[in-house]
């Protein structure tokens, strides 16, 4: 997804397709938002964004961060998740 598509996102607010979260260090929550997008039509957890739309940015390193994902989506959840995880550094 390309920044200027994740800023619209970030414009319009959360919804039933737009989830924010400040940090990604409680992969529970961000674990909850995955299972409710996998279980509908799907859609896109921004991370670095407060619940008002503020951006506060990840404080983990992108590449840490990333793998930590990837590596919850395959084996945190109790079937993988198939979904795509991209930066916008």
């Amino acid at each position: 997804m390309e920044w200027v598509d994740v800023r619209k996102r970030i414009e319009t607010g959360e919804n039933y397709h737009t989830e924010f979260k400040r940090a990604a260090t409680n992969l529970n929550a961000v674990g909850k938002a995955v299972c409710a997008f996998a279980n509908t039509e799907g859609g896109t957890i921004i991370i670095g964004v407060d619940d008002s739309g503020s951006i506060v940015g990840a404080r983990e390193a992108p590449e840490e961060l990333q793998e930590r994902l990837t590596s919850f989506l395959q084996s945190g959840c109790s079937t993988p998740v198939p979904a795509r995880v991209s930066r916008n550094v």
